[in-house]
Order: structure tokens, then C-alpha cells, then sequence
């Protein structure tokens, strides 16, 4: 049984490391291609981790803890450094794909700018 837990995870999270390599190829700009990438950091590896704490915790309780830490550090960190990087690139004058359709963030201005 444990077997079978650890290969379906590690099988969904393929999945979700595959739909993100192809969203970094098929989406057209930048932020898109961050969405991409940060779903695929934090489920995909969710996932890996969550294989290994089914198959460890049943060899060695120690690695199954420590593996639960670290999933939950990526779970909180991913989504936040991604966030974070994006901010930072549209900030640097990163330009949306012209079809874009929202720009939630036009009517502000960067950090340490003053309004004119």
C-alpha cells in the first residue's frame, strides 16, 4: 500500500511539474511564465515531499518529520517569493504581453517614488 501512495504521488506531481514546463513555454510574457513556475515549485514539489514522507515514515519516523518541515517552509516560501519577484519585475519596467487585459498595478507608483 505504501508503494502505491508514493507512486501516485510522485506521478502527480510529474503532472504538475509538466504542466508547468509547458506553461513556461507556451505562456507569452514574463508573469505568466512566474505563475507557471511558481504553481510547479510549490505543488509539484508538495507533492514529491509528500512521497517521500509516505515512504520514509514507514522505514524512519525522523526523515518523515523533517520532511514534513521542509514542505511546509517551501508551501509558505514559494508562493511569496514568487509574488516577490514578479512585483519586482514589473517595477523594473518588465512589459506585459499587449493582450493583456488587466493591469492591477498602473495606478501606483514604485517603491521610493514620490507621487507627481
Amino acid at each position: 500500500m505504501t508503494e502505491i501512495v508514493t507512486s501516485l504521488s510522485i506521478i502527480v506531481g510529474l503532472v504538475f511539474v509538466l504542466g508547468g514546463s509547458l506553461g513556461i513555454v507556451r505562456l507569452r510574457d514574463a508573469y505568466g511564465r512566474m505563475h507557471a513556475t511558481g504553481l510547479t515549485g510549490t505543488l509539484g514539489i508538495l507533492f514529491f515531499m509528500l512521497a517521500a514522507v509516505v515512504y520514509f515514515g514507514g522505514h524512519d519516523g525522523r526523515y518523515a518529520v523533517k520532511m514534513l518541515l521542509l514542505a511546509a517552509f517551501i508551501f509558505l516560501v514559494s508562493p511569496v517569493a514568487t509574488h516577490m519577484m514578479t512585483k519586482a519585475a514589473y517595477f523594473s519596467g518588465v512589459k506585459m504581453w499587449p493582450g493583456s487585459v488587466l493591469d492591477e498595478y498602473k495606478k501606483h507608483n514604485p517603491p521610493g517614488e514620490k507621487d507627481q
